[in-house]
């Protein structure tokens, strides 16, 4: 039962890890430089409760900043909540209801002719199509966001990645791999790199694939001196994982109980439980491939433990 119940623990921990990387920060604002108004201090809020990871108290902030913009009829302001609501719900995992609120902001978009804000909306109901798993949809959305990126003569790394991950998670591989080396070109807009890192977590799934394994290994080593430098504790923790898994896949078990072990605990000191879980059960998969069932007995017992508040993991 134990099982069956990490499985699932485990699939929300890989969607949240999607997220993570596919998630750029809220909407940029065209306004509120100052946080003079109750809906500026709202969405002030709302912005440091979805980068803290609380995301149900992120939602409540940015419900708060719409509905006070719309009482004052601030549409341009209303576009990039809505826009910032439906982030909030792809981090949950909640595409449709995501979906619901960026048409929405699209629809307003169009109507008021606010092009900034309309290609943030596209761009956004691209990552929850793709996150959801249609890729058709997601394509066609980003399409739209970029066209207008080209009429305001902007180029967005952040865009072109996806892009990338879209056409990898759709067999075109060659053509993954040109955008994501376009996207290290571009350089990130970020000024601490995320992108780059993006690109080449990117590169190293694709040469994984091919079973180039030293050259994604490589990459994966770029993404993760970036995300340390950056003290992404997340995506430190993805990156490690990817790396004991290739070291796994080598035979070289010591390794990636080494790579395993700093992930767990990694994502445990990030308040990651799920996947210090998951790095967790990985570790004990080896020592009991190795023989040493009082090492994987040790572990599995602070598996259980961890598991058994799972109702306050994340």
């Amino acid at each position: 039962m134990w099982f069956l119940k990490l499985v699932v623990l485990f699939r929300m921990s890989i969607r949240f890890f999607m997220a993570a990387i596919l998630l750029y920060g809220c909407a940029p604002r065209l306004q509120d430089k100052l946080l003079v108004s109750k809906s500026a201090e709202s969405r002030h809020h709302g912005v440091e409760e979805f980068n803290n990871g609380n995301y149900k108290r992120s939602l409540d902030r940015f419900m708060e900043a719409l509905r006070i913009d719309r009482s004052i009829d601030d549409r341009h302001s209303e576009i990039l909540d809505l826009v910032d609501i439906g982030r909030v719900y792809i981090a949950l995992g909640q595409y449709n209801e995501a979906s619901s609120f960026l048409n929405e902001a699209v629809r307003l978009g169009i109507e008021i002719k606010e092009d900034r804000g309309l290609a943030e909306a596209y761009v956004t109901l691209a990552k929850a199509g793709f996150m959801a798993g249609n890729s058709a949809a997601a394509l066609s959305h980003l399409e739209e966001s970029m066209a207008i990126d080209g009429r305001l003569s902007v180029t967005s790394a952040a865009k072109v990645n996806l892009k990338a991950y879209i056409f990898m998670d759709t067999g075109r591989g060659k053509e993954a791999e040109e955008l994501f080396r376009k996207a290290l070109e571009i350089g990130g807009t970020d000024g601490n790199g995320t992108e780059a890192a993006n690109s080449y977590r990117g590169l190293a799934r694709l040469k994984r694939q091919e079973g180039k394994a030293v050259e994604a290994a490589l990459h994966f080593e770029d993404a993760y001196r970036i995300d340390k430098s950056n003290g992404d504790a997340l995506k430190i923790a993805a990156d490690l994982e990817n790396m004991a898994e290739l070291k796994l896949e080598d035979g070289k078990s010591r390794d990636a109980l080494f790579l395993f072990e700093r992930c767990y605990l990694v994502s445990l000191n990030g308040g990651f439980a799920l996947h210090a879980a998951k790095s967790l059960d990985r570790m004990i998969y080896i020592y009991k491939e190795m023989g040493n069932e009082e090492k994987a007995a040790f572990y599995k017992g602070i598996r259980d433990g961890l598991l058994s508040g799972d109702n306050k993991a994340r």
